[in-house]
């Protein structure tokens, strides 16, 4: 859940939809809604959070707000357990969280064309990168089955996608870069891989532009991406075109 909301608190609408209580209850009861088959579900918690030895078990926020626990709480409730959010995939954490659609997009060529994405070209990722700022979108990026983990990355696994952009200012598709949210805490799994923090590609001007240094931060150039990862892009609008302008 951490990648989804790491990606969606960029668009607060869309977390306060999920919502029903906005401010804070003396009683210490929060009521949410989630979204399931054709309608939204409230789930009612109180402000209890779980910790071990002084800390909190489960969400951590960094900027020490309690919104994201009580949201996390609410969702495992939704679900029944905390243990059963490690099942759900972005996906489905995206729809749950927007009442509205993914859509996924293959990164092969040939499937991706099939369904209406030109992924070989930089033009398109630019034209979605423009698509995710305005709000019409929000993505992840799945990892396949594949000897990955020697960069610190995590096999079948989805990571955010926070920002596309191009490193030269052009549309070139060899200087898109995809920049992913890393949810994951563990010195394992700090990313090693092409445009890493220590990259003699990351000019002084890129640093002073871009939080390079920040372990959450993975920023992944897409022609490392092609084949071996699959794009997934919510609507977080009720707009009938928004899922077809994505696929041109």
């Amino acid at each position: 859940m951490l990648s989804t909301l790491a990606t969606l608190v960029q668009y607060p609408e869309v977390i306060r939809k999920c919502f029903i209580s906005k401010k804070v209850r003396k009683d210490g009861r929060y009521t949410f809604q989630f979204f399931r088959g054709k309608k939204w579900v409230k789930v009612e918690i109180d402000d209890k959070i779980a910790m071990e030895d002084g800390d909190v078990l489960y969400a951590c926020s960094p900027t020490e707000e309690w919104w994201p626990l009580l949201l996390e709480k609410a969702y495992a409730k939704f679900y029944t357990a905390y243990d059963h959010l490690e099942g759900c995939t972005l996906q489905e954490t995206f729809h749950d969280l927007t009442g509205m659609p993914v859509l996924n997009i293959p990164m092969d060529a040939k499937l991706a064309k099939t369904a209406g994405a030109d992924v070989t070209e930089g033009a398109y990722w630019l034209d979605l990168s423009q698509r995710i700022r305005d709000g019409e979108f929000a993505a992840a990026i799945l990892t396949k089955d594949m000897d990955i983990e020697n960069m610190g990355l995590q096999r079948d696994q989805q990571y955010g996608v926070l920002e596309i952009f191009s490193i030269t200012g052009t549309s070139s598709v060899s200087d898109v870069v995809v920049h992913l949210h890393n949810p994951f805490e563990d010195e394992e799994f700090i990313y090693m891989g092409p445009m890493n923090p220590k990259d003699t590609m990351w000019t002084a001007k890129l640093r002073a532009k871009y939080d390079v240094d920040n372990e959450r931060s993975i920023f992944l150039p897409l022609r490392y991406a092609a084949e071996d990862y699959q794009l997934d892009a919510a609507l977080l609008h009720d707009d009938a075109g928004a899922g077809r302008h994505v696929l041109r």
